[in-house]
């Protein structure tokens, strides 16, 4: 790509958190367990997607979440997040899997579609060689990051068994999307790993070189503090906003404003996610530029709506394209 082809790509904006989820009807190497489908957490997946309990495939899913994406004015990239199994003793457990979507779905996906990238998985716990192989695979297949949710997929990050995980991305420069907060997809949560969200252990993978980006934090001191001192510490260190879409983040985002304010935390640390499906816009926070376009086609974009809705609330213009510094540089 010549560098006027990469100034227009790096204008666009991007969203780096989108969930894949699915019932594995087709093959997809997708799942969900029998607790997370009968759950609140996919029944509010299924109502952002317009779709049924009765009506969830593979099939349909995607297509509704491929017509946002397509049809989408305000974001014209996507991240789609693969999940991968919980592993022990390096080998997967179905039975402590809440819920899975394979790589190999995931960056099929965006292999035919141009406005999709993709997001890969790999937990950690794997056998280390097998490991490897797998997040080289994923390099290969074209991802720009990878994905953990280290409650739910039981991941602790300061586990030595990390280290080979955290030195491959490292030397890739590819950097690792991390859930950093208690998880209620799954309940009852499992007091065992439920510390595994803790700010503080993105540390180790921070030091050894990782970068590093925090989504859904629920602590907001602590995430502040660490933003602040990055550039001391030489830390590839951002957030992206999720935390907007949940009842608290209309808080967190107007604390993470002031500080950008005050200089206390630099803009381009903050970078754009708005982690659908799995979360409602607060009905608070909905903009009457969403409720105008509402009125001229038969539903508002729920892309564009969570990105209206950022914008209007005071999230950096910066933010929305931030991505293209972060992620593994595209190789199409």
């Amino acid at each position: 790509m010549n560098k006027q082809g990469e100034g227009a790509v790096m204008s666009e904006a991007v969203d780096i958190h989108i969930h894949v989820v699915g019932t594995g009807d087709s093959g997809s190497g997708c799942s969900l367990s029998a607790g997370f489908a009968s759950g609140s957490v996919f029944a509010s997946i299924l109502d952002s997607l317009n779709i049924t309990p009765p009506e969830a495939s593979d099939g349909l899913i995607e297509e509704i979440l491929l017509d946002f994406i397509n049809s989408s004015e305000k974001i014209r990239r996507s991240v789609l997040l693969s999940t991968d199994a919980v592993y022990k003793n390096s080998r997967p457990v179905e039975a402590e899997t809440c819920l899975m979507a394979s790589n190999d779905y995931v960056a099929r996906i965006a292999r035919g579609n141009g406005r999709v990238l993709f997001g890969a998985s790999v937990h950690p716990y794997r056998d280390k060689r097998e490991m490897v192989n797998e997040v080289d695979r994923c390099l290969d297949l074209g991802a720009v990051l990878f994905h953990w949710m280290p409650c739910i997929q039981q991941i602790d990050p300061e586990d030595d068994r990390c280290i080979p995980f955290y030195i491959r991305l490292a030397r890739a420069g590819v950097p690792l999307l991390c859930h950093t907060a208690a998880e209620f997809a799954v309940r009852p949560l499992d007091v065992r790993t439920a510390g595994n969200g803790g700010l503080g252990k993105m540390v180790k993978p921070l030091d050894i070189g990782v970068k590093v980006i925090v989504a859904g934090s629920t602590h907001l001191e602590e995430l502040i503090e660490m933003l602040a001192v990055s550039e001391e510490k030489r830390w590839d260190f951002y957030a992206d906003i999720s935390c907007l879409f949940t009842p608290e983040g209309l808080f967190h985002l107007d604390r993470i404003m002031k500080e950008i304010d005050r200089g206390t935390i630099a803009a381009d640390r903050i970078i754009y996610g708005s982690n659908f499906p799995a979360s409602q816009v607060p009905r608070e926070a909905l903009v009457p530029a969403c409720e105008e376009r509402s009125s001229r086609h038969k539903q508002c974009n729920p892309l564009d709506e969570r990105y209206e809705v950022a914008r209007n609330l005071g999230v950096p213009a910066s933010a929305f394209t931030s991505a293209w510094r972060v992620l593994r540089p595209l190789s199409r």
